[in-house]
């Protein structure tokens, strides 16, 4: 019996024995597996740094790290070439919130954009090199932040644009310089011609007709070169002062303006407005904005239109404001571009833009003028509908009823 019950234990002491070494193989396979694992995450991780260290390297953009307050934490080579410094130690010696930017370009709000946003994009500004040359740089940036939400350091990467700036300029120059050649010798033939078409109104017979394609013709000459100078002038951001004014007289100013060239094409010019307001903004800009939309809506809708314009207030998280809206019944606009629009030289291609011809430069134009003024500016059209063109400004204080006409 001592015998059974030995060779009983023994056999419970062998399988328990082989548990275990089946188990400690189990553990070697796994921990195969897992070496092979970690090997090939190494191998990962190597090629991974490879890769961005050969890219942080060989970028042609510059790429920064920086301190909230401007000490260089690091940088790649492209960024020490393009400051014009021999190294990474060389610049961070540097106080660059003090040296590094030029006084046109403050640093401050770009950092406020940082802290506001999390994120800049292609913000451009002048930066001062080691020899004290200025360099125009695009630049994308965002903040790194803590646990705490606290803001411990900034990085993005860096592009040069001087030499895109200076063609830039060269372009601008040139274009002025010629706007401002023909402007002179155009104003007096505008003068000439009208003189000529007043004095001899239903005297010439066929010929008047001939006076007044040539007035037409100078006119339209004559705004494309305005157009040019408009654009350049607004694309260097000129300060604005910010004026009250009532913004029914202005609106009053633009129907009577555009009164006669809407009864001679037979389209209707009316106002919705039972109140005025006083606004916040540029009176002479605001006009242009106004006038423009309307010219647009005469310009390209067939005989018969209805144009309006309204005002109306509203009440939002930054404050009142009041919505101007210049509507029409004419052909719409596709809404693939309902963006594309408001930029330079776009215009609609259909038929009646071909017949109206124009730069394309209008809506731009009128673009920047708003948002000069903290405005913002939009469309609502459909085809075959009309199309509504709407933009806001700051709205002073409470309106007035006006007059019953």
């Amino acid at each position: 019996m001592e015998k059974i019950a030995l060779k009983h234990d023994l056999d419970e002491e062998l399988a328990i024995a082989r548990q275990k070494i089946e188990s400690l193989q189990n553990r070697v396979v796994q921990m195969e597996s897992e070496h092979d694992h970690a090997k090939a995450i190494a191998s990962a991780l190597r090629q991974s740094e490879e890769r961005y260290k050969y890219f942080f390297e060989n970028s042609p953009m510059g790429i920064y790290r920086t301190t909230p307050d401007g000490r260089i934490l690091l940088c790649n080579p492209q960024l020490i070439k393009m400051l014009g410094y021999d190294s990474l130690e060389e610049l961070r010696t540097r106080n660059l919130e003090a040296e590094g930017f030029d006084p046109q370009s403050p640093r401050s709000r770009f950092k406020e954009l940082v802290e506001m946003q999390g994120e800049v994009k292609a913000s451009e500004a002048a930066w001062r090199r080691k020899n004290g040359s200025i360099i125009y740089i695009r630049e994308n940036a965002r903040a790194v932040k803590d646990e705490d939400g606290d803001i411990i350091c900034y990085e993005g990467t860096v592009e040069d644009i001087t030499e895109r700036k200076q063609l830039e300029k060269t372009k601008e120059d040139f274009i002025s310089s010629a706007a401002h050649e023909l402007r002179t010798p155009l104003t007096a033939l505008q003068g000439y011609l009208t003189l000529l078409e007043k004095e001899h109104h239903g005297v010439l017979g066929k010929e008047q007709t001939y006076v007044e394609k040539l007035v037409r013709a100078a006119k339209k000459l004559h705004d494309v070169v305005e157009d040019l100078l408009s654009v350049i002038k607004l694309e260097h951001r000129p300060k604005m002062e910010f004026l009250p004014f009532e913004i029914s007289p202005i609106i009053d100013e633009v129907v009577n303006e555009w009164r006669i060239k809407a009864k001679n094409d037979n389209k209707t010019l009316f106002v919705e407005m039972h109140e005025d307001y006083l606004l916040s903004g540029n009176p002479d800009h605001t006009k242009k904005i106004i006038s423009n939309l309307v010219g647009n809506a005469l310009k390209y809708t067939e005989s018969g239109a209805v144009i309006k314009i309204s005002c109306k207030k509203s009440i939002t998280e930054s404050g009142p404001i009041a919505t101007i809206c210049v509507q029409d019944n004419g052909v719409g606009i596709a809404k693939d571009y309902h963006q594309s629009i408001f930029e330079k030289f776009f215009r609609v291609p259909n038929a009646l833009s071909i017949k109206a011809g124009g730069t394309g430069l209008g809506l731009y134009i009128v673009k920047q003028l708003v948002e000069m003024q903290k405005g913002r500016i939009w469309v609502d059209s459909e085809l075959g509908i009309g199309s509504r063109f709407c933009f806001t400004l700051q709205l002073l204080e409470e309106s007035k009823q006006l007059p019953l006409i």
